[in-house]
Order: structure tokens, then sequence, then C-alpha cells
């Protein structure tokens, strides 16, 4: 006979990281896309880039390379970058910090089955001490006979 009977919690620990790994393997051409455009531009040497062709699109220097030259940069800086990649990054940061979003899920997760845990390690404690108790209790009976 038992004096307690121990009821697992349902949820099993995963690894966050797998999970994370799994999907961004399973992830479409877009988001593998933004995701690299997202590391690439976050780099210095792109911001060095960028810094570059800001100062090609400088007024004197477009006088001095030429009106052509300077609309094409003037394009590439105001339209392209500021409205396309700004889109694009934001994608690449969502897929990205999904990653987070698991491993808090997972600690959320593990959490709960914890208080489970605890809790029925409180149980079991209380039920051996109510055994003990009785035991004891006993003990002083047949103490007392003697």
């Amino acid at each position: 006979m038992t004096l307690f009977e121990h009821t697992p919690h349902l949820y099993e620990p995963q690894n966050p990281n797998d999970t994370h790994k799994a999907e961004r393997a399973d992830a479409g051409f877009n988001e593998r896309l933004a995701v690299s455009l997202t590391r690439a531009v976050g780099t210095m040497t792109c911001a060095y880039l960028f810094a570059c062709l800001a100062l090609l699109g400088f007024p004197a220097l477009a006088v001095w390379l030429g009106p052509s030259v300077a609309i094409y940069v003037t394009w590439i800086s105001q339209c392209f970058i500021q409205l396309v990649m700004l889109s694009v990054i934001m994608v690449g940061q969502r897929v990205q910090s999904r990653g987070q979003e698991i491993q808090a899920d997972e600690a959320y997760n593990i959490a709960l089955k914890n208080a489970h845990d605890i809790a029925q390690i409180a149980e079991h404690l209380a039920a051996q001490d109510k055994e003990l108790t009785e035991q004891t209790q006993i003990l002083r009976e047949i103490k007392n006979k003697l």
C-alpha cells in the first residue's frame, strides 16, 4: 500500500532551439530572403555602404559625377532602401524573434509543470506527515501500556 500516488503533469519539456530550427527549415523563400537581408543590412559594413551612397547623393558630388548618376543615387537611397528595405527588415525581425517566442512558451510550460510537481510533492509530504503522526501516536500508546 502506498501513501501517495503521483500523477505526472501532461506536458513534456522540449528543446526550443530544435523547434525553432525546424520552423526555420520549413520557412519559405520570402522568409529566408528576409532573414538574410536583415542579417546583411544589420551590419556596420552595410551602414558604411549606405553612408557612402548618401554621400554620393550630396548635391556638390552629384554635379561633379553628372546628373544621371545623381538621379540613380537619389532613387536608390530615397525610394528603394527606405521603402523596400524597411518592410523586408521588419519581416526578418519577426522571423528572428520567433525563436524568443518559442523559448518563452517553453519556459512558461516548464514553470507550469514544476508548479504542478511541487504541489504533488507537498501533497505527498502531507500524506507522509499524517501517517507518521498516526504511527507516532500508536507507538506512544504501546509505550504507555508497557
